[in-house]
């Protein structure tokens, strides 16, 4: 059972299977203001070995995530999984013309795509 979250409910987050370039892998966002101590995260993006168990897997990175509430267990993913790679986040700002800004919404976006596809090229990269 996945809690340790603010209301006492299950840790909310977002997971979307994707196929690029031919190969499947499961992006994961933690929803971190549900936390009791939130903290800066990365995406999570991981590809399994084809005889292992994806739910469970699944199960333990979220429930270990919960239970420790300070990050994803790096070394416990990366001998579960056949590659795991972290996407950081986009910065919220941008310098243009020496003058600091807040980037759009469509900026930040798109952005948070080019950090996701190149984490699955390198995934493509290493599973092909």
């Amino acid at each position: 059972m996945v809690l340790n979250t603010v209301d006492g409910s299950f840790l909310r987050y977002h997971m979307a299977n994707i196929s690029y370039l031919d190969v499947g892998a499961v992006v994961i966002e933690v929803d971190v203001d549900s936390l009791n101590r939130p903290t800066n995260v990365s995406t999570l993006v991981v590809s399994f070995l084809t005889d292992s168990n994806p739910e469970q897997i699944l199960k333990s990175i979220l429930q270990d995530y919960s239970d420790q509430a300070r990050g994803w267990n790096h070394d416990w993913i990366k001998k579960n999984t056949a590659v795991s790679k972290f996407c950081r986040h986009p910065k919220k700002t941008k310098k243009e013309n020496d003058v600091e800004r807040d980037i759009t919404a469509d900026e930040y976006v798109e952005a948070w795509a080019e950090i996701l596809c190149g984490k699955l090229r390198n995934i493509n990269e290493i599973v092909t």
